[in-house]
This record gives C-alpha cells, sequence and structure tokens, in this order.
C-alpha cells in the first residue's frame, strides 16, 4: 500500500488559521488512509472471500471492534495502521510531496524529483499540469477543492 495524501495547492488554506488548515489536513489524510485500507479489505473479500470475522480473528480483535474500524475514518494509531498492514498482507509505503514544489518527494532513503507526465493523473486525481502549472481535481469543477474518495 502506498500512502500519499492528493495534492492540496496552497490556495486551499487562504483564509483559514492555521489550527484550520492542521484540521482540515488531518481530515484528508485519515480519509486517505483509511480509504486505501477499505479498498484493501474490500480486494481481499473480493480475491480471497475474506470475512470481517476472518479479519477481526488476524487483527486479534473482535468483530465488533473491527466493524467499527472499518465503519469510518478515525484517529488510528501507527500501531493500528501496521497491525491491519498485517493482517491484509500490505506493505505500507509513506512517501512526502512537497506542496512548493510538486514535483519533489521526500522517503525515508532521501529526497528526489519526480517528473509526473503533464497532466498526470495518481490514484484518480490530476495532480499537477506542467504546461500550465496548474493543480486540478479530476472529480470535481473546482480547481481547488480536494478530491477525497472514500
Amino acid at each position: 500500500m502506498f500512502i500519499s495524501t492528493s495534492f492540496v495547492p496552497a490556495a486551499t488554506y487562504t483564509g483559514l488559521s492555521p489550527s484550520q488548515v492542521q484540521e482540515f489536513s488531518s481530515n484528508v489524510m485519515s480519509a486517505e488512509i483509511f480509504g486505501a485500507f477499505l479498498m484493501a479489505f474490500d480486494t481481499r473479500r473480493a480475491e480471497s472471500g475474506m470475512t470481517q470475522a476472518q479479519l477481526a480473528e488476524r487483527l486479534g480483535k473482535d468483530k465488533t471492534g473491527t466493524s467499527k474500524l472499518l465503519s469510518a475514518p478515525r484517529n488510528w494509531t501507527i500501531r493500528t495502521i501496521s497491525d491491519l498492514s498485517v493482517a491484509l498482507n500490505v506493505i505500507v509505503e509513506v512517501t512526502l510531496r512537497d506542496r512548493i514544489y510538486p514535483t519533489r518527494v521526500f522517503t525515508s532513503t532521501g529526497v528526489s524529483n519526480h517528473q509526473f507526465p503533464s497532466s498526470a493523473v495518481i490514484g484518480g486525481v490530476k495532480q499537477f499540469d506542467a504546461l500550465d502549472n496548474t493543480v486540478n481535481s479530476a472529480n470535481t469543477n473546482d480547481p481547488f477543492k480536494p478530491s477525497v474518495r472514500l
């Protein structure tokens, strides 16, 4: 699994207080992580018939706790994310993308500049159009509204 929050242009934060920016960013990240795990579980269910009860057993939790875990984005700990990744047999990779220079990527092993093709679409979201230097969402007409899929 690759965890990467959708590119949210700096203009989105215009007029927001620092605490509002933090809350917004936290909500986007929570939704992205939750959505990725939900997609992984749905894929495992479709491929192998994995049930919530089986996932609960792999997590060492009861079915009710697992159901709550999968019902909505929550303030998951690193331990919860790690446990889910083991239970679903996925690898979590963390990459940070610079909001100022969208092609710059930070990982635990270094910094690199990825040259996305013009109008690159990653995860259903148009990332950055190198030709006209704009950022757009593939799912909305508002170029500054982030696209979060659950």
